[in-house]
């Protein structure tokens, strides 16, 4: 089995075309708190290149095969 994770880079967008990949995403949330267990929250600092690289760095050492970067908006 492949292990991976989807970070999702969040302001106030909508997140429920994730759900059924839910227990597979980190939502870095620089926005209104979702209260969901997977939830990150950040300051409202950069852009999402500033969420992606603040995952690599803190999980550096402890990566899964495969990481998918992208933004909440799926239209984006």
């Amino acid at each position: 089995m492949i292990k991976y994770k989807i970070v999702v880079a969040r302001y106030n967008e909508d997140v429920t075309w994730l759900l059924p990949q839910i227990e597979h995403c980190i939502i870095y949330n620089k926005g209104e708190r979702l209260n969901i267990k997977n939830e990150i929250i950040l300051h409202n600092n950069g852009r999402e290149s500033d969420t992606y690289l603040n995952y690599i760095i803190v999980n550096y050492n402890n990566l899964p095969n495969v990481v998918v970067f992208t933004q909440a908006n799926i239209d984006d």
